[in-house]
């Protein structure tokens, strides 16, 4: 999508364009869910890290085929009111990415199933031996709590003048909030924006995001300081 609007917009997965957790489903339908859920508390405990939660997780799964994950693909769902959502990008030429701390493979084949385009970055894996070996990319050596560093793709993939604007819903969605101008927020998200003092608007789909955009565009919002001054603050750091 040709970048030419004043905004982009970073979008979270799981939860979020799903209309359930994509991976909560795998594990529990694949994996062992009570040790994941255990594994869980430890990363929000700080405890763990997001590679080593992902890894000690994956490694639950057993037994995999490609005909299991095809059947538990076709299972999964998104937001309905996500397919006007992207036409409404479209149309005002709105960059729109996906941003997933989960695995390529389902968000791909999800997204290809509704026959949606869109830039993905994400944890990425290999299927041996009926077992997922999880790979990450994305990784930032200074971010424990995210395999698939979000930070980092909100400043790399933006420009300076551009609003940025993230919709999410959890844990990985954390550190990402603190350099977005505008963030959706629900669920865990919306219980740390209100913790940190980020300012956020509640949502439940796409289409109250999209209502909301559209009074937002026409306001001409400018930077979010608190959210510029973090991202000049990355730069000068490093």
């Amino acid at each position: 999508m040709n970048q030419t609007s004043p905004f982009i917009i970073f979008t979270d997965f799981d939860g979020t364009i799903s209309s359930q957790d994509v991976c909560d489903n795998l594990f529990f339908e694949f994996g062992d869910f009570n040790k994941v859920s255990e594994l869980y508390s430890k990363l929000l405990e700080r405890n763990i890290t997001a590679i080593d939660f992902w890894e000690k997780s994956y490694s639950t799964i057993e037994n995999l085929t490609v005909n299991k994950i095809e059947n538990f693909i076709k299972s999964q769902s998104i937001d309905s009111t996500f397919f006007n959502f992207c036409k409404f990008c479209e149309i005002n030429k709105i960059s729109l990415n996906v941003l997933s701390d989960g695995m390529d493979f389902y968000i791909k084949s999800i997204l290809e199933k509704y026959k949606i385009d869109l830039p993905i970055y994400a944890n990425s894996c290999k299927i041996i031996d009926g077992k997922i070996i999880p790979q990450f990319p994305f990784t930032d050596s200074e971010c424990k709590n995210c395999a698939n560093c979000k930070r980092n793709h909100l400043l790399t993939k933006s420009r300076d003048e551009q609003i940025i604007i993230l919709i999410g819903n959890g844990n990985s969605d954390f550190c990402p909030a603190h350099f977005a101008d505008i963030v959706f927020a629900k669920e865990e998200l919306l219980k740390y924006c209100e913790k940190e003092n980020i300012t956020y608007h509640p949502y439940k789909n796409f289409l109250e995001i999209e209502l909301l955009l559209q009074k937002i565009i026409q306001a001409k919002p400018k930077h979010r300081q608190s959210a510029l001054h973090a991202r000049k603050s990355v730069f000068i750091t490093e």
